[in-house]
């Protein structure tokens, strides 16, 4: 299994839409994935084995851990249209896009992104593994960022 980095942060918790999403962080060849519910924050950073464009962006959490259950697919693509994220992973999926600088930062530092390119499997398991830490309380955006 690829070396694997984990970092836990808390503080106080703050309601907003962006609590419900995951930050996904392609950056110098490793995939981070950073969920935070305005107390406890989790990340984990795996090498990227496939092509990718350095870049970060919002998926809702969810959503996002719905398609990875589902999916079959052996890798997984996040583009950031703008307003919209495509995810493709044996499937076509659009999620709302919500703007990057709204996610809490847990003062880790990556650089901005538009596109990721993974092994599902290995998105999978980032997910499960910070999914613990995204707003659950917020049902709206989980819904579609009312």
């Amino acid at each position: 299994m690829p070396d694997l980095h984990r970092r836990c942060h808390s503080r106080a918790k703050a309601t907003a839409p962006a609590l419900a999403c995951l930050k996904l962080s392609a950056v110098a060849g490793v995939l981070s994935v950073t969920a935070f519910d305005g107390e406890l924050g989790a990340q984990y950073a795996l090498p990227l084995s496939g092509p990718h464009t350095p870049g970060e962006c919002l998926v809702p959490a969810a959503t996002f851990s719905e398609i990875l259950k589902v999916c079959d697919a052996e890798t997984v693509t996040v583009a950031d249209n703008g307003d919209t994220i495509a995810v493709t992973a044996g499937g076509k999926f659009e999620l709302p896009a919500r703007p990057v600088d709204e996610f809490p930062d847990p003062a880790w530092g990556d650089e901005p992104t538009r596109y990721h390119e993974v092994a599902a499997g290995v998105v999978r398991s980032l997910v499960r593994r910070t999914l613990f830490a995204a707003d659950n309380e917020n049902a709206a955006s989980r819904a579609g960022f009312d």
